[in-house]
C-alpha cells in the first residue's frame, strides 16, 4: 500500500501490470524476463537499497529488449510503469489533522518531577529514608575459583605426555552454502546456440535442475568444447548462423571421443529432421522448460540408449 493508505504505490501498480503480461502472453523467454523483472522488484521492495535498484533497472532492461523483439506491448508498458515507479519522488509527509480538518500540534515533552496536571506529586510519608549497607567481609575462595597448581618444569615430576589437539574440519551449514554454485558431481550439459537469449534461457532452466551448462554461440567452438569437457549430453540447434547445425552434430557423431554423447536437436521445425540428422531427440522451439529438462532426465537415464552408444 502507498504511505497515505488509500490503494497501491507505484511500484505495487507496475508490479500488478508484469503479473497481467506475464499471464497474457505465450512466449517462455517473454515471461522468465518478466518473472525475473517482478523478482527484482519484490527485491527492492523489502531492501529499497542502491545495488537492488541496478538489478532491478538491468532486468527492466532486459525485459524492454525481449517485449520489443516479439512486439509484446503490454510486456513493455508494464516495464515503462516500473521504470517510472523508480523515477517518481516520494511522497512528501503530511502532517496530522483533527476530524474538523484543523492542524493538531503535538503535545508538549513532560517536565520531569511534574505531573501531567501541572502539580507536583505529593511526598509519601510512609517511606522509609534508605538504611546504610555494611561492608560484608570477601568470601572464602571456592574450589573452583582457586587457582590450578603450577606444573613442573622438571620432566621426573610430571612424565604426563603434552600432544597437539587433534585437527577438527570445519563444515559449513546449510544457511553459509553457497546457493548459486553448481555442485562438482552434476551433469555437464553443452548448449550449442547462436541466439544469446536462447542459450541463457535454456542454461537457467537446466541449472534450475540441477545440471552444470556449458554455452557456446559457434558450432565450431561447440564442436571443440565438446571434445575438451566431454559433456553428459548436448543441446543442439539446427539453426546456426556459423554453420549448418547439421554439419556439427554429424561432425559429433564422426569422432569417436563425442560419437557416444547424446545429442538433443532444437528447431521451428521438426518435420525437417530425417536420418541424416543422427539425433537422439528433437525438441520444438518455441522451447518449454518442462519437456527440455524432461527430455535430458530421459537421455540421461536410459540404459539401452547408454549400451547402444558403447557398442558405436
Amino acid at each position: 500500500m502507498s504511505a497515505g493508505g488509500t490503494g497501491p504505490g507505484p511500484l505495487e501498480a507496475a508490479i500488478a501490470a508484469l503479473t497481467t503480461a506475464a499471464q497474457a502472453t505465450r512466449d517462455r523467454r517473454l515471461q522468465t524476463a518478466i518473472f525475473e523483472l517482478a523478482g527484482a522488484c519484490a527485491a527492492h521492495q523489502r531492501a529499497p537499497t542502491a545495488a537492488a535498484e541496478t538489478a532491478l533497472r538491468a532486468k527492466a532492461r532486459l525485459l524492454g529488449e525481449t517485449a520489443t523483439l516479439v512486439a509484446d506491448q503490454p510486456a513493455a508498458d508494464a516495464m515503462a510503469r516500473v521504470l517510472a515507479a523508480l523515477d517518481a519522488p516520494p511522497p512528501a509527509a503530511t502532517a496530522p489533522t483533527s476530524p474538523l480538518g484543523d492542524p493538531v500540534s503535538p503535545p508538549p515533552a513532560p517536565t520531569p518531577g511534574v505531573a501531567p496536571g501541572g502539580l507536583k506529586p505529593a511526598p509519601d510519608f510512609f517511606d522509609e529514608p534508605p538504611r546504610p549497607t555494611l561492608a560484608q567481609p570477601p568470601a572464602p575462595p571456592t574450589t573452583a575459583d582457586a587457582p590450578a597448581p603450577r606444573r613442573s618444569l622438571t620432566p621426573e615430576a610430571d612424565t604426563t605426555p603434552l600432544s597437539d589437539p587433534a585437527p577438527t574440519t570445519a563444515t559449513p551449514s546449510a544457511g553459509t552454502a553457497d546457493l548459486g554454485a553448481e555442485p562438482a558431481a552434476s551433469p555437464l550439459v553443452l548448449v550449442i546456440d547462436d541466439d544469446r537469449d536462447i542459450g541463457q534461457t535454456l542454461a537457467f532452466w537446466l541449472r534450475g535442475a540441477g545440471f552444470r551448462v556449458l554455452i557456446e554461440e559457434s558450432g565450431s567452438l561447440g564442436v571443440r568444447r565438446a571434445r575438451e569437457e566431454r559433456p553428459a549430453l548436448i543441446v543442439c540447434a539446427l539453426r546456426l548462423s556459423s554453420a549448418p547445425g547439421e554439419l556439427v552434430v554429424v561432425g559429433l557423431r564422426r569422432d569417436p571421443a563425442t560419437a557416444p554423447i547424446p545429442i538433443v536437436a532444437t528447431t521451428a521445425d521438426p518435420g525437417s529432421v530425417g536420418p541424416e540428422h543422427p539425433v537422439d531427440a528433437v525438441i520444438a522451439k518455441p522451447i518449454d522448460g518442462r519437456t527440455l529438462v524432461g527430455v535430458v532426465r530421459r537421455l540421461m537415464t536410459s540404459p539401452a540408449l547408454r549400451g547402444m552408444r558403447d557398442e558405436g
